[in-house]
């Protein structure tokens, strides 16, 4: 008698042409690479209705994870969270109740996707660009990295309203 096949064997079977999210290495799931065109020139993406919603939301305090890239320093995490007023961006260093630096959103000129700075060309990684952007004012930059390209284009989203509602 034959042993019975593999769980993978039988989905290869069922689904031949279907891909696969996830492969199995070490006892790890890592997604698997999507093959993508080569570098197309980065472009604005396309805004869904709750974008800026959903950005806001995660940016209330306590606020986001995410990494932050430094000049002086390697990435490290910080959280990212808009005051109440929506005027000052604020981050902390690892902690949530560490000392907070600021950026009042009315100084913020652009907000650039991707790695497009000085600063990501020294710790940045190639394979990261969708989770990068940076905000931009007259004296320095804020190079953020996201977990997911969801959650950048959500906070990008969310910082251009605010820096719209922030003129007028």
């Amino acid at each position: 008698p034959r042993p019975p096949p593999s769980v993978e064997a039988r989905r290869a079977r069922s689904l031949p042409d279907a891909p696969r999210p996830f492969e199995r290495a070490n006892t790890s799931l890592r997604p698997m690479p999507t093959e993508e065109p080569e570098h197309e020139p980065e472009h604005e993406p396309e805004r869904q209705i709750g974008d800026e919603i959903a950005g806001l939301a995660s940016l209330s305090p306590p606020g986001i994870r995410l990494t932050k890239h430094c000049r002086h320093s390697r990435p490290h995490g910080c959280f990212l969270s808009v005051d109440a007023d929506g005027a000052e961006i604020k981050w902390t260093t690892r902690k949530r109740n560490s000392a907070e630096a600021k950026l009042k959103v009315d100084e913020i000129i652009d907000v650039k996707l991707g790695q497009a700075t000085p600063v990501f060309s020294r710790y940045g990684n190639a394979n990261k660009v969708d989770l990068c952007f940076s905000i931009l004012t007259r004296f320095r930059t804020l190079d953020l990295e996201c977990a997911s390209r969801k959650t950048r284009d959500n906070l990008v989203a969310a910082i251009d309203f605010l820096r719209s509602h922030s003129e007028l």
